[in-house]
């Protein structure tokens, strides 16, 4: 029997493989890019992203403007003054500016109390102190600021173009003290944020006579911090610089590594957040600043 020769035009298996292969790693790389830019950039305010909108924040107007103790014609406070926002004002100066993102062009006006002329620009300070002296303390004011802004690519509705806030300011003489009542001492139990599960208890001294380890009074003693069992509020050469409003306080201690830095630790700067409008809750940063390396304790606690 004469055998039959048959032609194969299919390719060889071993090369078919290769193809599938080499296709099948193509795909892979086109689809973890394509996986990869869409979970490794999903920030619609960056350009680079696929989901970048032009207009992202700009659609709507800000209405949130920004009040705080006025300066009196003193040095308005630095970048590291900042605090926990706050409509209650022991002070009868304040000082307002507009919210923050809106577009340059907007226009900004302030109806503050019940003037007969609203006031403009984007930041003023006003002097309640005759009002309050005429009318007394313990009362609101509102304060209302309209923004105005022409139509734009991102603002395109008419409605938008025109908005309005009222928020009610409490002017009081009445502050928020640690220590009050003729009070020496006060202990809050709580933790620290490193350490949120372990309970603490820290106790607040302020000493108007005596010594403490040779350091004549007045000072202020705090026990229970990590760093230190008791340790001493640090006594500056010069004004430490202080920033408040009705709920906070910062204080930066100007020279850290004074001569009591064995008692103080080289602190250089604490902070208090009352929670509430009152002492009962409060919130306590502290900052160390040793040749050794700058040091943070928080401190949350509830007043025993």
């Amino acid at each position: 029997m004469q055998e039959r020769l048959c032609l194969n035009n299919n390719p060889k298996p071993h090369t078919t493989m290769l193809k599938i292969i080499k296709l099948t790693l193509a795909l892979f790389v086109v689809l973890f890019f394509s996986t990869c830019k869409k979970e490794c950039c999903q920030d619609p305010s960056n350009p680079k992203c696929e989901n970048y909108d032009p207009c992202y924040g700009k659609k709507n107007i800000n209405t949130l403007f920004k009040v705080r103790p006025g300066d009196r014609g003193f040095k308005p406070p630095e970048e590291w003054c900042n605090l926990i926002p706050c409509d209650t004002f022991n002070a009868s100066s304040v000082r307002f500016d507009a919210p923050d993102g809106n577009p340059a062009n907007s226009t900004y006006e302030w109806q503050i109390g019940t003037e007969v002329n609203p006031r403009k620009g984007k930041g003023l300070e006003v002097d309640f102190g005759d009002y309050l002296r005429d009318n007394g303390w313990e009362r609101w004011i509102p304060i209302k600021l309209t923004i105005r802004t022409p139509i734009n690519s991102c603002i395109t509705n008419p409605k938008d173009t025109l908005v309005s806030i009222t928020r009610n300011l409490f002017f009081t003489q009445k502050p928020i003290l640690l220590l009050e009542n003729g009070e020496t001492s006060i202990k809050y139990k709580g933790y620290f944020a490193h350490e949120p599960k372990k309970e603490v208890v820290m106790e607040f001294f302020q000493l108007e006579k005596g010594s403490f380890r040779g350091v004549p009074a007045p000072f202020a003693l705090i026990i229970g911090l990590p760093i230190a069992d008791t340790l001493m509020l640090p006594k500056s050469s010069g004004n430490p610089e202080v920033c408040f409003n009705y709920k906070s306080q910062i204080i930066r201690y100007l020279t850290p590594n004074n001569t009591n830095s064995i008692h103080t630790r080289y602190m250089s700067e604490t902070s208090i957040v009352f929670i509430q409008n009152n002492n009962k809750y409060i919130s306590r940063k502290f900052k160390f600043s040793p040749p050794s390396g700058e040091l943070n304790y928080e401190f949350h606690g509830t007043k025993m």
